[in-house]
């Protein structure tokens, strides 16, 4: 049976920046997280043209709190056969990214469709065996960044959504 998992809610979109001293020296001092810094400001002081360009690395995903993730999952006639709730409970796996490193993370807060998944299985779709990927970042930030279904990586399968921009924020690690 053919099945689409679509991935709602808030959530980030995370550009990180590795830094060597004096940048990380010059963002501290100059306020970067009380948002003292304008953003083509801290991009002269990356050397980059802006600062969603030339990244050491992206991550998109949706905030690990109840409330700022909604699961649907259809079937090939569109049908839903099942959407989370907020209490719902997930097994999870945690990857963790940028915890020793100088880095500056610009956090776009999203809102809108993440990403999907359509997949082909044998049986009827579990919910129990969705299990959430989380990317936790800096210590700072956890996005739910991937879904595996019965421990299969749906990552091959991966479409991104359409979702907008709720403003920024800059974390020093």
């Amino acid at each position: 049976m053919k099945y689409k998992i679509q991935i709602f809610g808030r959530g980030g979109e995370c550009y990180v920046h590795l830094l060597n001293d004096e940048q990380h020296e010059k963002l501290f001092d100059g306020g970067v997280e009380q948002d003292l810094i304008d953003s083509q400001d801290i991009a002269d002081i990356l050397e980059k043209p802006d600062i969603f360009s030339e990244t050491d690395d992206i991550f998109l995903g949706t905030y690990t709190e109840d409330h700022c993730i909604q699961i649907k999952v259809t079937n090939e006639n569109d049908v839903v056969v099942w959407e989370s709730t907020d209490d719902e409970e997930f097994e999870t796996e945690y990857e963790y990214k940028f915890v020793d490193d100088r880095s500056l993370i610009v956090l776009d807060d999203v809102k809108g469709e993440f990403f999907s998944y359509d997949f082909e299985i044998d049986e009827e779709f579990k919910s129990e065996k969705l299990k959430l990927i989380v990317t936790e970042l800096g210590e700072r930030i956890e996005l739910i960044t991937s879904v595996t279904y019965n421990d299969v990586d749906l990552e091959p399968f991966k479409d991104y959504g359409d979702y907008w921009s709720k403003g920024l924020t800059y974390f020093l690690i």
